[in-house]
């Protein structure tokens, strides 16, 4: 495979790490990765959507949100696209419900690294208002704060805990970045990760088909 450059767009740190992750396991030949820094949901406004549209008519340009509060991955995507007609290199993936969800789902190198109790949900087949049946782990609420607050607090690592522990009022821990980043980097295994997450096999099956 040629050598390529391409671009990414996530909504925050970790949401780029996973990126980065995956590219270097999946699409190796991706090699320059120039960063667009967006913040939050300003990454997917009108205005820069339609910049990384134009963008991927040179090169990939990937992009990964997450689900959240929209019924299905297919609704995002449009919600995303504003209309616009979506260039083939514009890569969009959609982690059902967050992107720590794929984190998680990576079971037992979640568990141990973080020295935590198995509270992770188990996957199971469901429908995101589609037709079709698909493996995901469904949380009772926003798993990101999910973890916090029911798994991270069972750990035996203190400095976990303060890392990860929102204080007062915040939505995430004071260290948040610092405490995922080595996991994801060094840990996370995507191949155990895809077995309980339809929407991360997806991503890689896009990245795989990038040439």
């Amino acid at each position: 495979l040629t050598l390529m450059n391409a671009a990414i767009v996530g909504e925050d740190q970790v949401t780029r790490e996973i990126i980065k992750k995956l590219i270097s396991i999946y699409a190796p030949h991706l090699t320059q990765l120039n960063e667009i820094p967006a913040r939050g949901s300003q990454a997917l406004n009108a205005v820069n959507v339609e910049r990384y549209n134009k963008l991927a008519l040179s090169i990939p340009v990937i992009l990964l949100t997450d689900l959240d509060d929209t019924l299905c991955a297919p609704m995002k995507k449009q919600e995303i696209l504003h209309g616009i007609e979506q260039n083939p290199l514009f890569i969009i993936n959609v982690a059902v419900e967050e992107a720590e969800t794929w984190l998680m789902a990576d079971k037992n190198n979640f568990i141990s690294y973080f020295c935590v109790e198995d509270k992770i949900p188990n996957a199971q087949m469901c429908r995101m208002h589609g037709k079709n049946e698909r493996i995901e782990t469904i949380y009772e609420y926003k798993p990101s704060l999910y973890m916090m607050r029911e798994i991270i607090s069972t750990s035996t690592k203190l400095a976990i805990k303060k890392q990860l522990t929102p204080k007062e009022g915040a939505k995430k821990g004071p260290e948040y970045n610092t405490a995922m980043t080595p996991f994801i980097q060094e840990v996370w295994n995507p191949e155990n990760a895809r077995l309980n997450s339809y929407s991360l096999d997806k991503m890689i099956h896009h990245l795989q088909s990038i040439h």
